[in-house]
């Protein structure tokens, strides 16, 4: 029986005959065809059966299923009602609940071992610095105040005098009311130093990589990553979610390599190189190692492979270069060289946040596109005017570069004196990473040697170095950090200290068979 012919035949047979009822507005024909509706659905069902019994089966299932959810189920609910708790009882159970930890417990020596290279500064790092616990001030090689900046009268008057006029925060971000004059002569003045068309700053060095690189790089695009690169370029990489491939630390063949098989992949595709945005994500100078970005080599890579050139310059603005400028004027090469640059307000200019500067496009771009500047309140005003000042003295004192560079080169040269260590450092970074020639130092001992050296009155950091994509060992380093205000004899001192420390506590001889894997000492 089809559809249609079942539908008429059930109307006929007992829908029509009520509502013709119905319509004739008489009582006793409406109750007459309500009377003789379970006769007249009884024949229709028994002339149906004898024709489709499946048809009959399903239906009388669905009367039942529509009966039972109609009035079986809702004389349940009272019951369910009656089962609920009381006030009381869900007090009882809420007194007796005991959440669980989120993590596990920390014992004391988890929280020993991952604070062992914290102290507690109580004044203005400059040459020495106070710390608490210990009663004289030590020498200090463990901050990042390279051109004394943070001692200086101009500062700390700037610093002043901003403070009085702005007062202390800002109190938005930089697109609802929260872009203070200082911020843009600040941006201007960077720009202009640089050399490029503009500039943008952020309130937090450590969200300026993570937030310049997911401002252009995007999921479908491909970045080529130095292995060495710090943390802050790390999460800027995985929250840019694009694909990424990485090769040997400071290596230019592996590097090379790296674009080959790119290239290969293109040709296998039967795709153009330029077919996506591709980047090259590296370091000027490099915090993890010490050691400096061999630029010329870079360039001519990227631009043979079609990649555009992103380096974070930390480390290397106001250090690298005659007059501070970065990695680009150590090599003199133009500052378009690189593609995007981004660095920090905190280490040369004494200073807090970051920035990132370039072309216009690519500054104008990151003003609606970078989180770290959307979302975050700006830098307090101070900040702002302290690191314009501090820019201001840079460019009138060149010599501040001169005497930093012969300080690093003082204690390359100290520390290199020892066939105990292996320097991963440049001779002309101020930032020196050492290690025990003959096998990498624990965390323990690089521990062990940091106390070392602050009873001998020498403040040092251990570099903990975690496992990398292409290297699956940690290790340990020490570093130190020169500035242009340590005297000579701060950096024999400091060195001879740290000399004495690792030699105390270096891995024995029996280890001399185990490697430093990627560490490669520098002459």
């Amino acid at each position: 029986m089809d559809q249609v012919s079942w539908g008429a035949e059930w109307w006929a047979a007992n829908g029509r005959p009520i509502v013709d009822a119905y319509a004739s507005h008489d009582m006793g024909a409406v109750l007459a065809a309500i009377s003789r509706a379970p006769s007249t659905y009884l024949q229709y069902i028994k002339a149906v059966y004898e024709r489709s019994p499946e048809h009959v089966i399903i239906e009388t299932f669905l009367i039942v299923f529509i009966l039972y959810i109609s009035f079986v189920k809702k004389s349940k609910l009272p019951k369910q009602a009656a089962d609920r708790l009381t006030p009381a009882e869900i007090q009882s159970l809420v007194d007796e609940w005991q959440p669980e930890p989120i993590v596990a417990p920390i014992s004391d020596a988890t929280i020993a071992a991952a604070t062992y290279n914290l102290g507690i500064v109580e004044d203005t790092p400059g040459t020495h610095m106070k710390l608490r616990g210990i009663a004289s001030p030590v020498l200090n090689l463990g901050t990042m105040d390279f051109l004394g900046m943070a001692n200086r009268d101009e500062i700390k008057t700037t610093a002043r005098n901003a403070l009085t006029k702005y007062g202390c925060g800002s109190c938005g971000p930089r697109g609802f009311y929260g872009t203070i004059d200082t911020h843009e002569i600040l941006e201007k003045d960077i720009a202009h130093f640089i050399g490029t068309t503009d500039s943008i700053t952020f309130s937090d060095i450590e969200a300026t990589a993570s937030s310049v690189l997911p401002a252009f790089a995007k999921r479908g695009d491909l970045i080529i990553v130095d292995d060495g690169v710090n943390d802050s370029i790390r999460t800027g990489v995985n929250l840019a979610r694009c694909t990424t491939l990485y090769y040997k630390h400071n290596d230019m063949a592996d590097l090379e390599r790296v674009l080959k098989s790119v290239r290969d992949a293109d040709k296998k595709a039967g795709r153009r190189s330029d077919c996506q945005r591709r980047y090259i994500v590296t370091e000027g100078l490099f915090r993890n190692y010490g050691d400096i970005l061999p630029l010329p080599q870079v360039v001519a890579l990227a631009r043979a492979y079609y990649f555009r050139l992103f380096v974070d310059e930390s480390f290397s603005f106001g250090v690298l270069g005659a007059t501070g400028k970065g990695v680009t004027e150590h090599f003199n090469l133009p500052i378009d060289s690189i593609d995007i640059i981004c660095g920090s307000l905190c280490t040369s200019l004494a200073g807090v946040g970051g920035f990132s500067t370039g072309s216009q496009h690519v500054v104008d771009y990151q003003r609606i596109n970078s989180a770290g500047y959307v979302f975050s309140a700006s830098a307090p005003p101070y900040t702002s005017a302290v690191c314009s000042e501090a820019i201001r003295l840079l460019k009138n004192e060149p010599s501040l570069v001169a005497q930093l560079k012969a300080n690093a080169q003082a204690a390359h040269a100290a520390l290199r004196a020892s066939s105990l260590l292996t320097v991963l450092s440049d001779p002309e970074s101020p930032v020196l990473h050492a290690t025990t020639a003959n096998a990498p130092l624990t965390q323990a001992q690089a521990a062990a040697i940091v106390q070392a050296c602050l009873a001998k009155g020498v403040a040092v950091v251990a570099g903990d170095h975690k496992p990398t994509p292409l290297k699956t060992a940690a290790f340990s380093t020490i570093r130190l950090t020169v500035n242009a205000q340590h005297s000579a004899e701060h950096i024999a001192t400091a060195c001879r200290v740290v000399v004495d420390a690792i030699a105390a506590h270096a891995p024995a001889a029996s280890t001399a068979a185990t490697t430093n894997d990627g560490l490669r000492r520098r002459k």
